[in-house]
């Protein structure tokens, strides 16, 4: 497995360099690419800060990925929630930390996080009060 950098990510989903699209395309044929979970949360943050795409095209750009034959990402079902609970408004950053937490609860003074994560998270979410 080989993990791949947002910049590839970003080419990938975006494909707006022809040159890079090409590398991209043939590396994703050998298969067999991972996007971490970190990257993830950058490619959020670039797509949304430096592209000024809006939620609904974030998420499906995103969930885009879990379909992508010679691409993986830690979750694939997560992923999905990710980007459902995201294009809800929740925070993209907040969700994947749910995802990524090996614990059967997450504790936060963030309200909005508590609410945007719901009942369907993948560990409990508590609010510290």
């Amino acid at each position: 497995m080989r993990g791949i950098d947002t910049n590839v990510v970003v080419r990938l989903l975006l494909r707006d360099d022809p040159a890079q699209v090409e590398h991209i395309d043939a590396l994703v044929a050998e298969g067999d690419l991972l996007v971490p979970f970190t990257v993830l949360i950058e490619t959020e943050w670039v797509l949304r800060a430096v592209y000024k795409l809006d939620r609904p095209g974030i998420a499906a750009l995103l969930r885009s990925l879990a379909i992508i034959e010679g691409v993986s990402v830690p979750d694939r079902a997560g992923l999905l929630w990710a980007c459902e609970r995201y294009a809800k408004g929740a925070d993209f950053a907040d969700m994947i930390h749910l995802l990524a937490t090996e614990s059967a609860e997450f504790l936060t003074f963030d309200r909005n996080f508590v609410r945007f994560a719901g009942r369907s998270a993948p560990c409990k979410v508590s609010l510290i009060s």
